[in-house]
């Protein structure tokens, strides 16, 4: 069995190919491991496109994004118990955006500069190590 679908393949998404995305993604991620998503797709437009509208419509299709993944959470959660050391090496970065759509919410970035006008997220990551330091 492949490892994307161990991960992902319990998503509990609405339809066969939509429980077969978020596998077929995070396989291709894998495989070029270090390089954009696009680099993933063999930089095919089409498929850009589809990995795109699948993350980005999770959930009109009546799932979250915590839903989708809440199998890889499982499969790591597993594989934490049975390590007797996990180091979470955690970073916090600021995601800017200049001026995409639908940015409601978004903070201004540079608040103390009176004509700042990009926008940002706070990105909390976190990442689980055994004590060999694999994921």
């Amino acid at each position: 069995m492949l490892w994307a679908q161990r991960e992902f393949g319990d998503a509990p998404l609405d339809d066969t190919r939509r429980r077969a995305r978020p596998v077929t993604i995070a396989q291709s991620v894998g495989e070029t491991m270090g390089n954009p998503i696009t680099a993933a797709t063999r930089w095919d437009a089409a498929v850009i496109g589809d990995q795109y509208r699948f993350l980005e419509r999770t959930e009109p299709h009546g799932k979250t994004p915590e839903e989708t993944l809440h199998p890889h959470r499982q499969q790591t959660v597993a594989r934490m118990q049975t390590q007797s050391t996990v180091l979470c090496v955690q970073r916090t970065t600021k995601v800017s955006f200049n001026t995409p759509p639908r940015t409601r919410g978004v903070q201004v970035a540079g608040r103390r500069q009176p004509t700042a006008k990009a926008k940002r997220i706070t990105l909390h990551a976190t990442l689980a190590l055994g004590e060999d330091g694999l994921p």
